[in-house]
Order: C-alpha cells, then sequence, then structure tokens
C-alpha cells in the first residue's frame, strides 16, 4: 500500500515593532514548509504580518534560541490577505459571502478579528468592493495585509 508522504512543516517568527499599538501581539509565528537551505512556502494565513501572504517563498534563519527568523521575502505566491474587524454580530454571515466568492478563512482569538485569503484566480476587486459596503454600512472594517495581483 502507498503511503502519502508528509512535508513535515515548521513555525517561522515574525517580530513586530513594540512601539507600535496595533498589532495586540508582539510577533506571529506562521506555518511554512522548507524548500531547501533556508527558502521556505509560507503554508497559512497571516494574521498580523504584512507584506507576506498564503503561499509566497520567504528567507528564514535559525536564531541563537533554535526559533526559525524571518528574513526577508523572496517571492510573492499570487495570494492577497485581509483582515476583518468587528464584524458587528454579522460574523458568519461575512465569512459565508467571502467563502461564495472562494475566499479562505482563519479565525482568530481576538474576538470579531479574522483573516482573508483571496487566492489569485479568484478576484481581488470583488473581495475589495464587498469589504468596502460592509465599511460604508459600518457592519465591519477591514485592513489590507498584501495585495499581490
Amino acid at each position: 500500500m502507498d503511503e502519502a508522504l508528509e512535508v513535515p512543516r515548521t513555525h517561522i517568527h515574525f517580530a513586530f515593532d513594540s512601539a507600535e499599538a496595533w498589532p495586540p501581539v508582539a510577533g506571529e509565528s506562521l506555518w511554512a514548509t522548507e524548500l531547501d537551505a533556508h527558502r521556505y512556502l509560507i503554508d497559512n494565513i497571516p494574521f498580523f504580518v504584512v507584506g507576506i501572504a498564503l503561499n509566497d517563498i520567504v528567507e528564514a534563519r535559525v536564531r541563537p534560541d533554535g526559533c526559525l527568523q524571518f528574513v526577508r521575502k523572496i517571492s510573492g505566491g499570487g495570494h492577497s490577505t485581509l483582515r476583518i474587524i468587528g464584524s458587528d454580530g454579522n460574523r458568519d454571515d461575512h465569512v459565508e459571502q467571502l467563502k461564495a466568492l472562494g475566499c479562505g478563512i482563519e479565525g482568530s482569538g481576538f474576538g470579531d478579528l479574522f483573516a482573508v485569503d483571496v487566492p489569485p484566480e479568484r478576484s481581488l476587486p470583488a473581495v475589495l468592493a464587498l469589504c468596502k459596503q460592509w465599511m460604508r454600512s459600518h457592519m465591519a472594517d477591514y485592513e489590507t495585509g498584501c495585495l499581490q495581483r
């Protein structure tokens, strides 16, 4: 019987400027798959990291404590990342609307905050129009983490 090969995943740490009020954390660790020496494929939707999205290739180096630390982005994978904040009780409806547009969703432990992945084959303008509509209607706010098109 053939067994599926499991590719080991690891965490890459992204440190944030502690002088800033946002994000409400000092750093974020993203799942990644090692491609070769120091090159990794980002394997989850970032919540707070800016400029990085799902399927991007990044460079990371091992710190003295053994953790992998982000060094730089090597190339984009075509995905875009948004964050939806304060869905005012409409979170489930918002999630369903985004999923209907082909987006991936990842929840967080920060109230109504969730991260949105817009794959390259989906319409980023349609997703942004929906988010702007929610903002104009005071139903939710959004921010862009990484736009790639």
